[in-house]
Order: C-alpha cells, then structure tokens, then sequence
C-alpha cells in the first residue's frame, strides 16, 4: 500500500477531492449526502478512526470526537459533508493518534450532520452511515488522515435462500427485543421496514452492539445472506442467554414476593394478636422468663447465653415454630439445679422401697 504523504493540503477540497466532485449537490442536511451524491469509482476522503465500535450503513449515531486529528478531518470534511468512518484495530489502544497501519481497510462512508462543540473541548457530531468503502491507499497522514476508497458492492439478485433467511433472523430478533431490556420495542418495527436483507443485516449488526472483531467481520461481509447466517447464529446465542437470565430473575423475583408476602402476614397476624391481647400474655410471658432469671443462682457464661435466648424470644413472632424450642431451651436452663443441692440418703432398704414402687414388676 503507498505510504501517504506528511505534507498536508492547504485547501483540501481543491487538491484531496477530484474535480468532478466539485458540482454535486450539497445537501442541506448533510445526512443524506452519501445517497444524493453520485459517486465515483474510486476518490479521496477524510478519514475518522473510530475506538471500539463500527457504524453500519444506514445506522444514525452521534459520536464524540476529542483528539485533534479527528477534529481536523470533521473540519475538513464539513464542506462536502461526507466523511469515512473505519475503527482501529483493538492493538492500537493509546490516545496517540493512529496510524494508517493501525485501521483496518474496510469502513463506512457517513454524511454528517450537526456538529457542536462542548465545554469541554470535544465535539459531537451526528452521522448516519452510507456506502461501505475500502482504502485503496492512503494519501495523506497529516494533520488529518486522508484515504483514497472504492466503493464495496454488494450483490443485488434475490433468492428463495435470501427471502427464507431474512425471515429467520427478523423472527430471531423479535424474540430478542422481547427480552433484551437494552433494545427499545420500536427496534422490531424498524427492522420489519428494513429496505431489504442487506438493510436488515445491517441494521440488526448495529442494534446488537457487538464486540469490535464481530461487527468488523461483519461489515467486512460482501454478502448479505453470508451476513444473515452470522447475525442468525448470533442472535441465537443471545436469545439463549436472555432465557436464561429471564428464568433467573423470575426465580429470584418469585422468592423476593414470598418473603415479602411472609413479612406481611405475620405483620397481621401481630396486629391481631394486640387485638386480642395474645401478644400481650406472650410479652408478659418473656417478662416472667426474665424475672425467673434475675433470681436464678447459675453461672455467668451459662446465665448470658439466657439472657441472648431470652432476647431472641422477645422479637420472635408468636407463630413461628421457632418459638416453641426457644421457650422450652429457656425453660430448661432455668430449671436445671445449677447451684442446687441435696443430701445424699444411703439407705438401701429406702431405696429397695422406692424401686418397688416406681419400677414394680422388672425382672432382676
């Protein structure tokens, strides 16, 4: 490929632009340029290099330019309202500006729209993508880059597959707008109206915002049914992963309302027990639990581990089955002869009385 030159161009649309560009229509949007003006085999343009992302034809995107490269060839540019839009490849990521070995070779020919420059010193201009291109070479380097393209055609005839296909993938991509939250509803209705199958694969490879290698290998795509059979695949992955993710979330959702539901049932079943003055009786009950403690003789570790149980208690609904064991652990430590004491009585003819009264009838 030439190598392009470093000298730049004091008046571009003079010596970057053949001169049969000179009289096309400009027009007054600047966003339909690339279909209003007819186009030669092979001319120059400026080029933006675009950072992680790839713009399709017929796509409208607002972009926010900073570096000054970029800025200079929006400059330059403004006059014809046309512009090639090509991204760098994902090795090129320093805010250096990018060298013509760092683009790929197959890009977009957008007309651009309104332009208007922020606060902060960028610039936001609005393009819709046009023809695809390819850099033949490059011709100038600085202060903008400057590519001399031809147009990429596509092929034009219809068939069954064709026809077939576009179905496909337009039935595949209304099930993914119906789960993908990301895509408005409108999504589908464009699609639906797309002009034919290139529009269409075009179109749904933008909507998708695929990693930067995919979109590439997809634009880079001469055919549109070779396109649909990829975006096919794709969308079918994704819809895999939406069904998932929408199986998950409804599972998630569907514990979050049973534990809200629990929350608000027992918050009526407490408002009926101060109704009917149960909670109350349960509360003097804890009370009474806390009485017995303070006069229970018992050691510290073993009267703190009360005292947390006890407190426990005291938050606990009076239906949940919790409540039962809480109690009757309580009630076991306070019944326990921690510091208790009984004589100890060796009588065996006492004890022969006893036995014959409690266990009569066991064999000896």
């Amino acid at each position: 490929m030439k190598q392009p030159s470093s000298n730049p161009s004091s008046e571009f649309t003079r010596t970057v632009f053949p001169s049969d560009m000179r009289g096309w229509p400009l027009p007054t949007d600047g966003l339909n340029a690339t279909s209003n003006l007819k186009l030669p085999e092979m001319f120059d343009v400026p080029v933006l290099p675009l950072r992680e992302m790839v713009i399709f034809p017929r796509s409208i995107l607002p972009l926010t330019i900073g570096r000054d490269r970029s800025l200079n060839a929006i400059e330059a540019a403004s006059g014809m309202s046309i512009i090639a839009t090509i991204a760098q490849k994902t090795g090129h990521e320093t805010d250096a500006p990018p060298l013509p070995s760092d683009l790929f070779t197959i890009g977009t020919l957008c007309g651009m729209g309104r332009s208007l420059r922020l606060p902060d010193g960028t610039t936001s201009l609005v393009v819709q993508g046009g023809n695809r291109v390819e850099v033949v070479e490059w011709v100038q380097a600085t202060p903008f880059l400057v590519a001399r393209v031809k147009l990429v055609q596509e092929p034009q005839s219809q068939s069954p597959a064709l026809s077939a296909m576009s179905r496909a993938v337009l039935s595949l991509f209304e099930q993914v707008v119906s789960f993908d939250r990301t895509l408005p509803e409108e999504s589908y209705v464009y699609a639906m109206n797309a002009s034919g199958p290139s529009a269409l694969a075009d179109f749904i490879a933008q909507a998708l915002n695929l990693p930067l290698a995919e979109a590439q290998e997809l634009l880079e795509l001469r055919d549109p049914l070779a396109r649909l059979q990829k975006i096919s695949v794709k969308l079918g992955k994704r819809l895999e992963v939406l069904e998932l993710e929408d199986r998950i979330h409804e599972q998630v959702q569907l514990e979050m309302d049973k534990g809200q539901r629990e929350v608000f049932l027992r918050e009526q079943i407490r408002a009926i027990q101060t109704e009917l003055g149960e909670l109350e009786s349960d509360e003097h009950s804890v009370s009474a639990l806390r009485a017995r403690l303070q006069h229970k003789q018992m050691p510290e570790a073993v009267r703190l581990k009360a005292e947390q149980e006890i407190n426990r208690l005291s938050h606990m609904n009076g239906m949940m089955p919790e409540v039962g064991m809480a109690r009757a652990y309580i009630e076991w430590l306070l019944n326990l002869p921690w510091s208790e004491q009984t004589q100890d009585r060796l009588d065996l003819t006492y004890a022969h009385q006893i036995l014959n009264e409690r266990h009569y009838g066991l064999q000896k």
